[in-house]
């Protein structure tokens, strides 16, 4: 029973400890409840003082237990000294030697266990089988069992044992008395000793519980200096925590510019070495192109004087041709249309592929439209079929042509 309420109170004393650290911690300390607090660690310190009296206890009877062990000890190696000494084998041939000569002579026989006074001493004097051999001394055992009064039990034996006299044997019976006596004698002394013990130890636990208990104030100033020394080691907890959560930041930060310059030197670097690489590269092109120029501009000025000399002579050609059409075609009438469309055709020469000023002037104006009005698709006109007799030719073309 102390081992269970031990084991209890351990337990009650380690789940109150688990939650005043979990009240305490520093995901709860900002909204601790003073008063709940202060109810378990009272009773926190209330079961530490009962685990301290139960501890007392047990070093009490540990005590006792030991002096207990140490006793039944000795008794224990006396008792295994004299049942060793009994069983040897040395023993036994001089209890048989014993045996035999009791035949010659009676008195010679005889033990002198009635000098013994306690059933150690007889232990040492007689063993545990009176001077007999093992097998004779079970046997004697078994039929004093059976048989209550002495002639009967000397018949017994002697059927058995036709070597055992009747004095042996009737002394033998007076020394298993005194054997069982002394025997029952040193169970009354240890079972008296137990109980003085026991006797012993309840006086003493009753004379610790009429001890004068701690008063109500030492007890309530006790818990006043308890409740103070934890709130000033949790003050101490929380500026440990702020220096390291300070000293955190300033570390981060101190990271953070490290990061920053390595990788503006970076970007500064590559900046450089990517200017570096496109001067190169131009004046690398530069170079290449002036030396390509120069060649182009050679290549470019044999192919327009060629150009031109084929252009001339084509020329030529044309202006032979037209000669030799016009003299052929002197003497026939020349019809309307085919002197009107000579004339637009020499007119349309020196124009040919070039902007007249009628589409010029028409470029101006829908240029200076352009960013005065604004044009939205729903504005546009619908597609109509243009009819080209309707279409009036501008009067710069039709004077041109004139």
């Amino acid at each position: 029973m102390k081992v269970l309420s031990l084991k209890s109170k351990v337990t009650d004393i380690y789940v109150e400890l688990k939650s005043v650290r979990s009240m305490i911690n520093a995901e709860n300390v900002r909204k601790i409840d003073l008063p709940v607090f202060k109810i378990k660690l009272q009773s926190l310190w209330k079961n530490i003082e009962e685990f301290k009296n139960l501890q007392d206890t047990i070093n009490t009877l540990a005590e006792e237990q030991k002096s207990i062990n140490d006793d039944l000890s000795t008794l224990t190696r006396v008792i295994r000294k004299h049942k060793n000494f009994a069983s040897t084998d040395h023993f036994l041939c001089k209890a048989t030697s014993s045996n035999r000569q009791s035949q010659k002579d009676d008195s010679a026989k005889e033990c002198d266990y009635d000098e013994a006074e306690d059933f150690c001493t007889l232990l040492a004097k007689t063993g545990h089988t009176g001077s007999w051999s093992e097998e004779d001394h079970l046997l004697f055992v078994n039929l004093r069992k059976r048989h209550h009064s002495v002639a009967s039990l000397v018949v017994a034996i002697q059927a058995k044992c036709p070597d055992l006299t009747k004095e042996s044997i009737v002394n033998h019976e007076a020394w298993y008395k005194t054997y069982l006596d002394l025997r029952e004698k040193q169970k009354l002394a240890v079972q008296e000793w137990r109980d003085r013990k026991q006797s012993e130890r309840q006086a003493k636990l009753a004379a610790k519980a009429e001890e004068p208990t701690p008063s109500i104030c030492k007890i309530a100033e006790h818990k006043k200096v308890e409740i103070e020394r934890k709130k000033e080691l949790v003050r101490r907890w929380k500026e440990q925590r702020e220096k390291q959560r300070v000293a955190e930041e300033e570390r981060l930060k101190s990271q953070l510019r490290a990061r920053r310059e390595m990788r503006e030197n970076q970007r500064r670097a590559r900046a450089e070495r990517l200017k570096h690489l496109v001067e190169e590269y131009k004046r690398k092109k530069a170079v290449q192109e002036e030396g390509v120029a120069s060649g182009d501009e050679r290549e470019q000025a044999m192919v327009n004087a060629l150009n031109l000399r084929f252009y001339r002579a084509r020329d030529q050609e044309f202006v032979e041709k037209r000669r030799s059409a016009l003299s052929s075609k002197k003497t026939e009438p020349k019809p309307v249309v085919d002197s009107h469309f000579n004339r637009v055709r020499e007119y349309s020469e020196s124009t040919l592929l070039k902007e007249t000023k009628a589409w010029q002037e028409k470029l101006k104006r829908s240029e200076s439209q352009a960013f005065q009005t604004v044009s939205y698709i729903k504005d546009l006109p619908t597609r109509t079929l243009v009819s080209w007799k309707s279409y009036e030719i501008p009067g710069a073309f039709t004077s041109r042509q004139r």
